[in-house]
């Protein structure tokens, strides 16, 4: 009886039930928005950044990542050079980085030189499947791939020879002239305007650091569990070498990603906010307009608390109608997004990039964006429920009838 009571109750005042159905409505859709997109823009910059170069954890010499010198490096390692492989550590992939002048027959540019080893980094990051021109290295070419926006700021395409001239290894000289062999595409601006690849072979001959390296990147089998297997591999190593995550070797994209969603945290807490007082008022009008009925309710010997549960059950109906029908009207717009993302032209684009963010707008399709709007509306009608409970709890039946 009591559902179909609130059910019934819910629709008496059948304009002030959609008034504030839609103020409901409108929060979970905009708030569904914000997050989506968000999420979506951060997952898609750190899978271009992190997945697609950093990695989720690496190994350096002790020291290295504050100044980066190519003195500082290390041997190069496997697998089989750890006392213990934690479970989740696929592999190791090398790298020797460091910075050089790239010249060209007319441009002469500043770019950093990365050694990899072909068939681990194509493993990790899936490297071949950015050539747009040309072919994939391997690993005896005396050959490399140059990103594309380097390549058109050097004006030069496949074929084409680089000179390069850098500091090796104790400072001698790095000179060499290499064919370029392929262009890669990366979706990150920065890396796509400064990144060359070599063979690791060469990059040790070009540097004259034989056998050693900057860094490991660390293949992950799960890679949302990057911090415990971090946490493990300095454990078996200790202070021999550095062992970090990607939140460590970015802390200002890190930071950038705390500072955006303090913002939207800001912004939603605003939207809910004007609902939960919206909803309030509904309550409240509601409470006055039927204090007669609830004392005669109580008169004719309506338990309290069944009363209390009726009232609750007419404001979960109106919390759960506004969620629902905000999520489903939100769906489509955050399922098209995604699978078809906004690429913005022009200063928008140009801003994007001046951050070194890809310019896309792309929602992000997390069940938890959805259900936790269900959970903040509940969260926000419990709060609004002390009201009328308190009030009931005080009611007497006679004052009420009279009122």
């Amino acid at each position: 009886m009591l559902p179909k009571l609130a059910w019934r109750n819910l629709w008496r005042n059948r304009r002030r039930t959609l008034i504030t159905m839609a103020s409901i409505i409108m929060a979970v859709f905009l708030s569904i928005a914000l997050n989506s997109m968000q999420e979506g823009s951060w997952d898609r910059m750190l899978d271009n950044i992190i997945s697609q170069y950093t990695g989720y954890g690496q190994l350096h010499a002790d020291g290295y990542w504050e100044d980066k010198s190519i003195n500082n490096v290390m041997q190069e390692w496997t697998l089989d050079s750890l006392p213990n492989v934690p479970d989740n550590l696929q592999g190791l992939v090398p790298r020797l980085e460091s910075f050089s002048l790239l010249a060209s027959d007319d441009k002469t540019l500043g770019g950093k030189v990365v050694g990899i080893d072909p068939a681990k980094e194509n493993d990790l990051t899936g490297l071949q499947d950015k050539i747009i021109e040309g072919s994939y290295l391997t690993a005896n070419d005396q050959a490399l791939l140059v990103s594309s926006r380097l390549a058109d700021n050097l004006m030069v395409g496949v074929d084409d020879t680089l000179i390069l001239l850098g500091q090796g290894y104790h400072g001698v000289s790095a000179v060499g002239k290499y064919p370029i062999k392929g262009i890669v595409k990366y979706s990150s601006p920065d890396l796509d305007k400064t990144t060359l690849l070599l063979p690791l072979a060469e990059a040790q001959h070009l540097f004259g650091a034989y056998g050693q390296v900057t860094s490991h990147v660390l293949h992950l089998k799960q890679p949302r569990n990057h911090e415990q297997t971090v946490q493990e591999l300095r454990s078996l190593l200790g202070n021999s070498v550095e062992v970090m995550t990607w939140e460590e070797l970015m802390p200002d994209l890190v930071q950038a990603i705390q500072a955006d969603k303090g913002g939207n945290y800001i912004m939603q807490f605003i939207i809910y906010l004007i609902i939960g007082f919206g909803i309030f008022s509904t309550i409240l009008m509601m409470t006055a307009e039927r204090t007669k009925e609830f004392g005669v309710l109580l008169a004719i010997g309506m338990k309290r608390w069944r009363l209390k549960w009726m009232v609750t059950m007419e404001l979960i109906w109106l919390a759960l109608l506004g969620v629902m029908v905000g999520v489903l009207v939100s769906l489509p717009l955050v399922l098209y997004l995604a699978a078809n993302p906004i690429y913005p032209g022009g200063e928008m684009s140009a801003m994007f990039e001046e951050y070194g963010l890809e310019p896309v707008y792309v929602m992000s399709t997390d069940p938890a964006i959805f259900y936790n709007q269900v959970f903040l509306i509940l969260a926000i009608t419990a709060l609004v429920l002390i009201y009328p409970i308190l009030k009931l709890n005080r009611m007497k039946a006679v004052e009420a009838m009279r009122s």
